[in-house]
């Protein structure tokens, strides 16, 4: 069975939750994992650590991922290593430092700098594996996923000519069919900012999957079936 969720911001209890729900089994399924694991929440780090210990689970960078990135590589020594290397940032680099703190990224910064440096350095690793996209096909169709959108989108664009940062920070026009012969999946974007029909649940509709349910928020966190898109959810 192959499953697709996203956007699971930190929430550890609900993630192993859902992992339970839907009974991953390490021989039987795949899970894929559409970015945005980290950041509002405050356990990124744990469930970052128990998706690198399963061989099927795929992860796909978020914009949280791709904005942490950078800036944790800059942090990776001992606390004093660390607080050097936070003095001797620039003023583009505090400044990015401190936006990602507002957008979620304080959790995170806490938990990274309680690691040791031997597990930080494993982390940015791990963080730096994150495929782009993952083109899968189940039961005879075949779907794309990426963590927001096509930016720039064109019919005649290849998705290898897609820069990462087209890929993670706009969504797409969901009223728009992208695809005649394949479906588009996304996180990114709550459902309930597509259509408030869809407040906490998974959107499908126009070639279109959206996974976002808006779990940073208090609302459900979803997870998709795509063999027989049955839903899942964990509130």
């Amino acid at each position: 069975m192959t499953y697709v969720m996203s956007d699971i911001h930190g929430d550890y209890e609900r993630y192993m939750k859902m992992l339970e729900a839907i009974n991953l089994d390490e021989d039987r399924d795949t899970l894929y994992v559409l970015g945005d694991v980290i950041d509002f929440g405050d356990a990124g780090m744990k469930i970052l650590d128990d998706m690198s210990s399963r061989p099927n689970v795929y992860p796909i960078i978020g914009e949280h991922e791709y904005t942490a990135l950078p800036l944790l590589r800059r942090l990776c020594g001992d606390a004093e290593e660390s607080a050097v290397a936070v003095a001797a940032l620039g003023k583009e680099a505090l400044a990015a430092f401190a936006a990602w703190g507002k957008n979620g990224g304080e959790t995170t910064a806490r938990e990274f700098f309680a690691l040791s440096p031997e597990d930080r350095e494993w982390l940015v690793d791990y963080l730096g594996e994150f495929a782009p996209y993952e083109e899968v096909e189940v039961g005879g169709r075949d779907y794309l996923l990426v963590h927001a959108g096509l930016d720039h989108f064109s019919k005649d664009r290849d998705i290898e000519d897609y820069g990462i940062e087209e890929l993670i920070s706009v969504s797409p026009d969901y009223e728009k069919v992208y695809f005649a012969d394949k479906t588009l999946v996304t996180g990114h974007k709550p459902t309930v900012e597509i259509n408030p029909v869809y407040k906490g649940k998974i959107f499908m509709l126009n070639g279109h999957i959206a996974l976002d349910c808006g779990a940073a928020y208090g609302l459900p966190l979803g997870c998709l079936r795509l063999d027989d898109m049955k839903e899942f959810y964990v509130e």
